[in-house]
């Protein structure tokens, strides 16, 4: 399902589809209430981030702080990737 409710049909299978069906819901506490689920549609601002960029950050010594969790970012330190 996309943004504001429309649909882009070529990406979803029919299996999927039937899965997400009557699912939709505006209340996020709804989230908690039902027993497999529900679906909360939310706007939020695309990011141009890939994996590439964030190889590209670490390999020339930038910061991809807010990019990853910081889990992830001790990863990559303690076993010196991308450098």
């Amino acid at each position: 399902y996309a943004p504001h409710g429309r649909r882009w049909p070529a990406t979803l299978s029919p299996a999927l589809d039937a899965a997400c069906a009557g699912r939709h819901t505006a209340d996020p506490a709804d989230l908690r209430r039902a027993p497999a689920g529900r679906v909360v549609p939310f706007d939020m601002t695309p990011l141009a981030i890939s994996a590439s960029l964030i190889r590209d950050l670490v390999r020339d010594g930038h910061s991809a702080r807010y990019l990853l969790p910081e889990s992830v970012l001790d990863y990559i330190a303690a076993h010196h990737l991308y450098r």
